[in-house]
C-alpha cells in the first residue's frame, strides 16, 4: 500500500509492528475482545453505517477499555454517553430531513 491516497484500504496482516503486536491505531486493543469473541472488529461493522450510528456502536462496544486513569464505571458511562451523543444527532438530522 502507498501513503498519501485518500482511499487506501487496510488490509488484513498490515499495521503490525516488528514485534507481531497489533497496532494501536489500526488493531486498538480496547476492541481486541471483540474480535476474539466473534472474529469481527467494530471497524468492520461500522464502515457500512453512517457516521454517527459507527460512531455510536464504536462507543457501545469499547468495553470500558479506554482511559487508565478512570474505574471501570465511570469509562462505561463516559462511553455510554458519548454513544448517546451520536444518537442524539443522528435522530435530529433525520427529524430535519438531513439524511
Amino acid at each position: 500500500m502507498t501513503f498519501g491516497t485518500k482511499f487506501d484500504i487496510v488490509t488484513k496482516g498490515e499495521g503490525k509492528s516488528a514485534n507481531g503486536k497489533a497496532e494501536q491505531v489500526s488493531h486498538p486493543s480496547h476492541y481486541a475482545w471483540l474480535k476474539d469473541l466473534c472474529g469481527v472488529e467494530p471497524l468492520d461493522i461500522c464502515r457500512h453505517l453512517d457516521f454517527n450510528t459507527g460512531n455510536a456502536i464504536k462507543y457501545l462496544l469499547r468495553k470500558d477499555k479506554v482511559d487508565g486513569n478512570k474505574t471501570k464505571t465511570e469509562k462505561r458511562i463516559e462511553d455510554l454517553r458519548k454513544a448517546v451523543f451520536y444518537i442524539q444527532d443522528e435522530i435530529k438530522l433525520l427529524e430535519h430531513g438531513t439524511d
